[in-house]
């Protein structure tokens, strides 16, 4: 008679707005599940759109030379021309503007090495031995 495999009580059934719909998995889990749905088109629509190429902006350079230790590329800047100069002796970036086809500007000039140890550290990678 007190089998513990059973229960004496029944079953309640709830009802009203609050109730689980067997027809509906959605309503029957967490109602907030339909922002998992709404962030999951989101990143199928990103996926989609970062595959099939529609965000690539290509950096294009108008002319690059290496010669005798010196590495230079130009390329557009909008109104004025940028030019990246390489110099492998003393291990240095130089940047510089051609203003409107008439002045070369020095815009900034960065040591190789301290750039890359910068970078690598803004990267979250360790430092070089």
């Amino acid at each position: 008679m007190n089998d513990p495999t059973t229960s004496a009580t029944s079953p309640t059934t709830v009802a009203g707005p609050d109730a689980p719909d067997a027809a509906d998995p959605l309503r029957a889990t967490d109602p907030r599940s339909g922002w998992l749905w709404v962030s999951a088109g989101v990143l199928a629509a990103l996926t989609i759109v970062q595959g099939s190429g529609l965000l690539d902006r290509p950096a294009y350079a108008d002319m690059a030379s290496d010669t005798n230790g010196y590495t230079i590329m130009t390329t557009d800047g909008g109104t004025d021309e940028i030019v990246v100069l390489i110099d492998d002796r003393q291990e240095t970036l130089m940047v510089y503007r051609h203003q409107n086809r008439e002045r070369l500007q020095l815009l900034d000039r960065e040591p190789l090495p301290e750039l890359f140890t910068r970078a690598r550290a803004a990267a979250g990678l360790p430092p070089r031995p």
